[in-house]
C-alpha cells in the first residue's frame, strides 16, 4: 500500500471511525469485498482514489477552506498572509512527523518542531 492511499484510509476512518464495511461501500459506491480488500493492502485504482477523497471532501466540506483563504488573501496584510502560511507548513510538517516517525525518534522531531514554533517573530 502507497503513501497516498494509507494517507486517505486513514483521514476517511478519523472523519468516520464507526462506519462499518457496508457503509463504506455505500458512501464510495465501491463493492464491500473490495473495501474489505482495499483496506487490507490492495492497491487502489484511479477512480477508488475519486470515490474515497469526494466522501472525505463531502464531511470536511473543503469549499468553506478556500472561501476562507480567498478572503484572507484579499484582507489580509501580506505579512499576516506568510505567517499563516508558516503555521499550514510547520502543521504539516508536525503531522508528517507524526505518521513517519518511531517513539524513540520522535521526541527529538517535536522538540526540534517547538524551537521553530516557539522562536520569537518579528513585529507585524
Amino acid at each position: 500500500m502507497n503513501k497516498l492511499q494509507q494517507r486517505i484510509i486513514l483521514q476517511y476512518k478519523e472523519l468516520y471511525p464507526q462506519d462499518t464495511l457496508k457503509e463504506i461501500s455505500l458512501k464510495t459506491n465501491i463493492q464491500i469485498t473490495r473495501v474489505f480488500r482495499l483496506f487490507n493492502g490492495s492497491e487502489m485504482k484511479l477512480k477508488e482514489y475519486e470515490s474515497f477523497e469526494t466522501a472525505i471532501d463531502e464531511k470536511i466540506n473543503n469549499n468553506d477552506f478556500y472561501h476562507k483563504a480567498k478572503e484572507c488573501s484579499l484582507i489580509l496584510s501580506p505579512q499576516k498572509l506568510k505567517d499563516i502560511y508558516a503555521l499550514m507548513n510547520q502543521s504539516i510538517k508536525l503531522k508528517t512527523l507524526q505518521i513517519t516517525s518511531t517513539p524513540t525518534s520522535i521526541n527529538f522531531q517535536l522538540q526540534e518542531y517547538f524551537n521553530l514554533v516557539l522562536k520569537p517573530r518579528g513585529k507585524n
